[in-house]
């Protein structure tokens, strides 16, 4: 494809030793990390053990600093996991800022708006394509489809998962039911289990993926990567983009030089695997399928952290102008010493 080739950052023997160094821990409990300095996680809400990360650094004298870090904070509401938590005594904050220009759409039109593409598919003999991230997003997708159905506003339909590490997360959701919120264990406590339904097929083989290229619609395909940058999406999109019956869904964020953005910009052509196709199936999207905290959550979980011990505040994660988003919603909520760091910058006495 004529591209450079480069080094890779690391190798399967690195990850390999890296593995063997994680060592879980629970939330809520305080680990010993030495040199006088503690951990505990707390609940993020964001996907299925996502922490918040509180630090705890005795300093000369006995005085303790405590640092939290978000990263990757969770809408509330979400279906499945329970909302985050709201850790106390934070000096220096580290807050993520992926949504902090904007609010998301209600929640409640998802299942509206996935029951009128499932409806435009059958009437059409198309298909649905949907880049889903494996971990979070492909069990929301399931949970609201199980929803559609045991409430009879689904017409039989046959929802392929078309992604090897899907399957994985998915049974690891189904193992860690004590992470669920209330609706979901209620489901749960009624027999039903909130990520199956009839017509929901898992493929795990290479063969199983490519037979769907030639079969016709109606169908649902969720599939890797989220942001459509590697993984068998790539395969779907290719022989769907260019056919306006077909629908592409696009229910995450969508980073700056993907596929995926490029698909929601409606760019045309573009270019899957090194060839070029023209953009016509119907791109939709739905934004309150997000994980990210938007601006909204993130201020009331701002708001009910922040004390008077909060003196300073570091706004990450998030591109150039959400980041500046960040910065002056802190200060209009009252923590003056706010910063956007950049690579190489460095803090002291915070």
């Amino acid at each position: 494809q004529g591209k450079n080739l480069f080094e890779p950052l690391y190798e399967q023997q690195d990850v390999d030793t890296i593995m063997r160094r994680i060592q879980p821990e629970s939330l809520k409990r305080m680990v010993d990390l030495g040199d006088g300095v503690s951990l505990v996680f707390h609940n993020a809400g964001h996907i299925l053990g996502s922490a918040l990360v509180q630090l705890d650094v005795k300093a000369s004298g006995g005085k303790s600093r405590r640092l939290l870090f978000t990263g990757d904070l969770g809408q509330p509401g979400q279906p499945i996991l329970r909302d985050y938590d709201y850790p106390e005594g934070a000096d220096v904050l580290l807050i993520e800022s992926t949504y902090a220009d904007r609010d998301h759409p209600s929640d409640e039109d998802v299942k509206g708006r996935l029951k009128g593409f499932i409806d435009d598919i059958h009437q059409l003999r198309s298909k649905l394509i949907i880049p889903a991230f494996s971990v979070g997003r492909t069990q929301q997708i399931l949970y609201y489809l199980n929803r559609l159905v045991e409430e009879g506003r689904m017409r039989p339909t046959t929802v392929y998962v078309d992604s090897p590490l899907s399957l994985k997360a998915t049974k690891i959701y189904a193992k860690h039911r004590e992470c669920y919120d209330e609706e979901a264990s209620d489901i749960l406590r009624g027999g039903i289990d909130p990520m199956k339904f009839p017509g929901l097929k898992f493929n795990e083989t290479a063969e199983q993926s490519r037979a769907l290229n030639d079969a016709p619609g109606p169908m649902v395909v969720i599939s890797a990567s989220g942001m459509c940058e590697g993984g068998r999406i790539l395969h779907h999109l290719r022989h769907t983009v260019s056919d306006p019956r077909n629908i592409i869904l696009i229910v995450g964020y969508q980073a700056e030089n993907t596929l995926g953005r490029r698909i929601v910009e409606r760019q045309s052509p573009i270019r899957i695997l090194g060839d070029e196709f023209e953009l016509n199936a119907r791109v939709h999207t739905i934004n309150a399928l997000s994980a990210h905290a938007d601006r909204k959550a993130l201020m009331r979980w701002f708001d009910k952290i922040k004390s008077e011990r909060l003196q300073r505040v570091f706004a990450v994660h998030g591109e150039p102008e959400k980041v500046e988003a960040m910065q002056a919603l802190v200060r209009q909520h009252g923590v003056a010493e706010v910063a956007a760091p950049v690579p190489g910058q460095k803090f002291e006495n915070v």
